[in-house]
C-alpha cells in the first residue's frame, strides 16, 4: 500500500521542478502534461499535452518556453 501511495504522489507532485516567470509558474508531470499556473491564486492558465513524462525543468530563453520530454523530444512555446 505505501507504494501505491509513493506513486499517486509523484504523479500528482510531477517530477522536473517549477520555473517561475513574472507572475506564471510552470511544471512538467509525469502525466504528459506541462502547465501554466498564476503563481499568486494557483489557476491553470493553460496545459499542453505533450504525451510523456516532462523529465526536465522548463526553461526560458527570450520570449521561448522549452521543456524535454522523457522520450527526447524538445519543445518550445513562443509567447503571444
Amino acid at each position: 500500500e505505501a507504494d501505491k501511495e509513493t506513486n499517486q504522489r509523484q504523479s500528482i507532485g510531477g517530477q522536473s521542478s517549477p520555473l517561475i516567470a513574472g507572475d506564471v509558474l510552470y511544471v512538467g508531470n509525469d502525466d504528459g502534461y506541462l502547465r501554466a499556473f498564476n503563481k499568486n491564486d494557483g489557476k491553470v492558465l493553460w496545459e499542453f499535452r505533450i504525451g510523456t513524462p516532462a523529465k526536465s525543468s522548463p526553461v526560458v530563453s527570450g520570449n521561448m518556453l522549452f521543456v524535454c520530454d522523457w522520450d527526447g523530444n524538445l519543445y518550445g512555446f513562443a509567447s503571444r
